[in-house]
């Protein structure tokens, strides 16, 4: 029996939950983030800010923790390559010679962007614990001077304040990333120990949304049963030998629960035999007619997946068609005798079936769950975290359900020092899905921050991070990109850019530096593209640009002839980057879902809705 298989789907695809959009910054929460912001404010104290030679020693620590591990466990030669690419002995000279902050800083970001990748190796705690000592020395240079950087946090938390007192419903992708980069500067200084958290209680929503609708659940679990089986009994004494034809279906119903997904297996079926019955000389020839109906509930967590006892009942009906035997007195009594024990007959029998029907499904769709769920998800999990920890990423936290319409698991993205989303996904309608991915603009803006936030991007790197993030081949041959030899810096605060509101997603980079060949425009820089969705005949929808490309520079200074050049360069560089449309093209499930009637099956998108802050993206 292969319907107990659908759970592995549910597990490998990280279902997410559905609940109406609902929050909102309100009065209270305005009052309760001016509150923590005034007091941190009045509290500012230099002594509590990072402090640079703990953050040098604590790198020069860690450099030698690194070079300490790899000594006795790989070749000298790997040992200096690992040394070499961690990129720390430039750092500490710089350190030690007393260098400007400038460098320092310089050197510190380019040894620490060098630690952020998915590359074997860099999930070892060694190389983590640097990452972290880098990252704290960065942080520990830019309040050196603790005097003037009270002053700054001082003025910022005044600003802070002031625009607080202005937001009014949800605010704007811009509004929240700036209340984000407030918490985590009052957090990395030491300055304010309730403000993050009075934040982080208001902007906790879950932000990733994906969810399996039960029609692909019941296409998963649906399975015709159509069995035959010999009989061989004793019932009573008599000696029952014949056939007997199970037909029924197996269905699965997605059941309302938190914090584990519930599913309800059901096989119904229909039980008819013919048999004969040897009792001494006389033979009885029967008809056999009954329902069967066995349940079992499977209950998804994070913990795994795990089994409820199996319920099954049976009604079951028999009629002795004919009585066998050369004389009649025979036959007479035993018509009355089998009319006397026909009750009790059928009682037995109805509870042997019942038994064996119901064993039978127990057994079959627990051997699924073992033979399946537990390696494959602990498999999953496991490389994900790898990933993860490579990418300088925090686990998700996560919370599975279920209701009447789907399984779900709801996610949360975000760092200790992290916000997520403040209202929560719109609702979905009720099967008008197979899958459903719903993204929370804070989702991409915290993953962004983590990995790219201040880090200088070549174009061939560019176009792996479009392609990765677009599931598709970049637009730009890799000659081509050589050939222009651009890079980009990429700005702290947003340097990806994506928003999801007022059914437009506009999505783009933000930078601080451009660089091509010799030319240079060091100064802020947005390069972006608008989409919005289009629906076709077949019902089917898509995400189609719409415009060129847009290039702005935020702030009021005028280009130079020189600089409005760059940005007719900047803008055909980037028109094919960005393409014309996305989500067109047709997604296969996995060929190696263990579940048949689900390999390579094809799903396109139906309905694409951008709306406060969220994408949501349905597919059948």
């Amino acid at each position: 029996m292969q319907s107990s298989k659908v759970f592995l789907v549910v597990i490998s695809l990280n279902i997410f939950a559905l609940r109406p959009a609902d929050a909102q910054v309100t009065d209270s929460g305005r009052a309760a983030m001016t509150a923590s912001v005034t007091a941190a404010k009045q509290t500012l104290e230099a002594g509590r800010l990072p402090k640079i030679a703990q953050a040098e020693a604590g790198v020069k620590q860690a450099a030698a923790a690194v070079e300490n591990y790899f000594l006795p466990i790989t070749s000298t030669a790997n040992k200096e390559k690992w040394i070499q690419y961690v990129a720390t002995e430039p750092l500490i000279q710089a350190i030690d010679a007393g260098e400007s902050d400038t460098k320092i800083l310089e050197l510190a970001h380019h040894c620490h962007s060098r630690l952020i990748a998915n590359q074997d190796g860099l999930e070892l705690a060694p190389l983590r614990q640097l990452r972290d000592r880098v990252d704290e020395l960065m942080v520990a240079v830019r309040y050196k001077d603790a005097d003037k950087s009270i002053k700054l946090l001082d003025q910022q938390l005044t600003s802070f304040n002031e625009r607080i007192g202005k937001l009014a419903g949800i605010p704007s992708a811009e509004e929240a990333a700036s209340i984000a980069a407030i918490a985590k500067l009052i957090d990395e200084s030491n300055q304010g120990t309730t403000v993050l958290p009075t934040i982080r209680q208001l902007f906790s929503r879950p932000n990733v949304v994906i969810s399996v609708g039960s029609a692909l659940v019941q296409q998963a679990a649906s399975q015709v049963v159509q069995r035959s089986r010999a009989i061989n009994d004793c019932i009573l004494g008599t000696r029952v030998v014949g056939n007997g034809t199970l037909s029924g279906l197996v269905t699965a119903h997605t059941m309302p629960s938190f914090g584990q997904a519930r599913v309800e297996l059901i096989l119904s079926a229909r039980f008819n035999s013919q048999s004969t019955g040897y009792n001494g000389p006389v033979r009885l020839k029967t008809l056999g007619d009954g329902e069967v109906r066995s349940s079992r509930t499977v209950f998804i967590s994070e913990a795994g997946v795990s089994l409820s006892p199996t319920a099954t009942s049976a009604t079951l009906s028999s009629k002795i068609t004919s009585i066998i035997h050369p004389l009649k007195i025979v036959r007479k009594i035993a018509t009355k005798r089998a009319a006397e024990q026909k009750p009790k007959a059928d009682a037995i029998a109805r509870e042997r079936l019942r038994n064996q029907v119901g064993s039978e499904f127990e057994n079959q769709v627990a051997q699924a769950v073992a033979n399946h769920s537990t390696s494959k998800r602990d498999s999953a999990m496991a490389k994900a975290r790898t990933t993860l920890m490579r990418l300088n990423l925090s686990e998700p936290s996560r919370m599975v359900g279920s209701n009447e319409h789907a399984i779900f698991l709801e996610a949360t993205q975000a760092a200790p020092n992290q916000l997520a989303a403040i209202n929560s996904a719109p609702p979905l309608m009720p099967g008008s899905f197979d899958l459903a991915i719903q993204l929370h603009e804070s989702t991409v803006d915290n993953v962004a921050a983590r990995i790219l936030a201040g880090r200088t991007m070549s174009g061939k790197q560019l176009d792996r991070l479009m392609a990765l993030a677009t599931n598709a081949e970049s637009a730009v041959a890799g000659d081509a990109v050589d050939e222009e030899n651009f890079s980009i810096d990429f700005a702290k605060l947003r340097p990806i850019i994506f928003e999801a509101r007022d059914q437009t997603v506009r999505v783009g980079i933000r930078g601080t530096r451009f660089k091509q060949g010799e030319r240079e425009l060091a100064r802020p820089l947005e390069i972006t593209a608008t989409y919005r969705p289009v629906i076709l005949q077949d019902g089917s929808s898509y995400l189609e640009r719409t415009g060129d490309v847009g290039v702005d520079f935020p702030g009021a200074r005028r280009l130079t002839i020189s600089q409005v050049a760059l940005k007719r360069s900047i803008q055909n560089l980037f028109g094919d980057r960005f393409p014309p449309t996305l989500l067109e093209q047709t997604l296969l499930l996995p060929a190696t879902l263990p579940i048949d009637s689900l390999k390579n099956k094809p799903l396109r998108a139906q309905s694409i809705d951008s709306q406060d802050g969220w994408l949501s993206i349905t597919a059948k």
